[in-house]
């Protein structure tokens, strides 16, 4: 009896370590290639029976790292996913339209062009920005534990990029939005520059 009462709970035990293994798998709802996540940047450790993980989650280095539910791990999809995120001055949002040309021009090379068309104007204020457009001077930011809060009033507009034309995921530059002012008596083209960053 004592023997078949320490099967059943070795038994027991067993199952319940295989539930716990099988929710570490993860499972994607769509397929695509997998994009990582945007880099965590390095925490002061001072709890050293803890190690949290930096840079990409799905590094080697990684491993055995703490992880907190809910981690975003990456992305599936494909390049035609990506889409710039412009982040447009109050004052200026009055002269941005939906389908407007838009030339985006990347930090990491000034050569490298892409060209979109607005799908989204988004109506609510940023309150956070992503820390490349910071990191290249590109957004006056507040910066409260890792997060950066837009000194200026600021809207999203999102731009679909042409078919076949993409950039380094998570990168920054500058968007030339191409639009019309609101005045009648001005009938000519104005180009518009703001930040934007890659995102899926």
């Amino acid at each position: 009896p004592a023997a078949e009462e320490s099967l059943k709970i070795a038994q027991e035990r067993f199952e319940a370590e295989k539930l716990r293994a099988s929710r570490l798998n993860v499972k994607s709802p769509t397929t695509g290639t997998l994009y990582p996540a945007r880099n965590q940047p390095a925490q002061n450790q001072s709890d050293q029976k803890i190690r949290f993980w930096n840079g990409s989650i799905l590094d080697e280095e990684n491993l055995s790292a703490w992880v907190t539910e809910q981690t975003l791990l990456g992305w599936v999809g494909n390049e035609e996913d990506f889409q710039a995120v412009v982040y447009v001055p109050q004052e200026q949002m009055a002269f941005i339209r939906t389908k407007a040309q838009t030339d985006l021009i990347f930090m990491s090379s000034a050569n490298e062009k892409c060209v979109g068309k607005i799908i989204e104007i988004g109506n609510e204020t940023v309150q956070e920005a992503p820390r490349e457009l910071f990191y290249n001077s590109l957004l006056s930011a507040n910066s409260t534990l890792g997060q950066f809060h837009p000194n200026d009033t600021l809207y999203r507009v999102r731009v679909t990029i042409n078919e076949g034309q993409t950039g380094p995921l998570y990168s920054a530059g500058i968007a030339k939005i191409r639009c019309r002012p609101i005045s009648l008596f001005h009938r000519f083209w104005r180009a518009l520059s703001h930040a934007f960053a890659l995102e899926v």
